[in-house]
């Protein structure tokens, strides 16, 4: 997920026993955690877990749709817009590499994100007729790269865009780590 509350540089990943939710606690694989918690790319920032409302949104879907039967590990991901494409493409790819050698055919990928923050409160007034239509159609295209395209095609929509969808970085790297040509679906 995207930090909403702290910058993080790189990503940060929480070293706990579990998190709590409504319907129960959710365990953290912490040998995981520990493994990319070695990696210069990876840190805790508490601050951003503790008020992230990203896991809090998606654990009870998990749990429910998982029966509660998973081990978490929670990462949140730091902007990579400020950076050129090549510097954003290289850091998708060294975060990348942290994760993979923990993914395996038992492996779920959530990337937790919301779509377009649309007005002037978010600074983002691209369009002032057909709202309605013209937000359909670019969180309608938005979804098209991250269910058919590479994390390049989806960086480049963003540049174009400038579309104010918090889960960009996540989004990216969730691209870098399926398998060539794997296509995302909703649970």
């Amino acid at each position: 997920a995207f930090s909403h509350s702290a910058a993080i540089d790189g990503a940060s990943a929480l070293d706990v026993l579990s998190y709590e939710t409504p319907l129960g606690d959710v365990g953290v694989d912490g040998e995981a955690v520990r493994s990319l918690l070695r990696n210069d790319l990876f840190r805790t920032e508490a601050r951003a877990h503790a008020s992230e409302h990203s896991d809090e949104n998606q654990l009870p879907f998990l749990q429910v749709a998982l029966d509660g039967d998973f081990k978490l590990v929670s990462v949140l991901v730091g902007p990579l817009d400020s950076m050129s494409a090549k510097a954003a493409a290289e850091r998708l790819d060294q975060l990348a590499a942290a994760l993979l050698p923990l993914v395996d055919e038992k492996t779920l990928i959530v990337a937790s994100s919301d779509f377009t923050h649309y007005g002037a409160p978010y600074g983002y007034v691209p369009f002032r007729a057909n709202t309605g239509a013209n937000l359909a159609a670019l969180d309608g295209e938005a979804a098209y790269w991250i269910l058919r395209g590479t994390a390049e095609d989806l960086l480049d929509f963003f540049g174009r865009t400038d579309a104010t969808v918090c889960g960009r970085a996540p989004l990216a790297l969730m691209k870098r780590l399926l398998p060539a040509g794997a296509q995302g679906r909703a649970l």
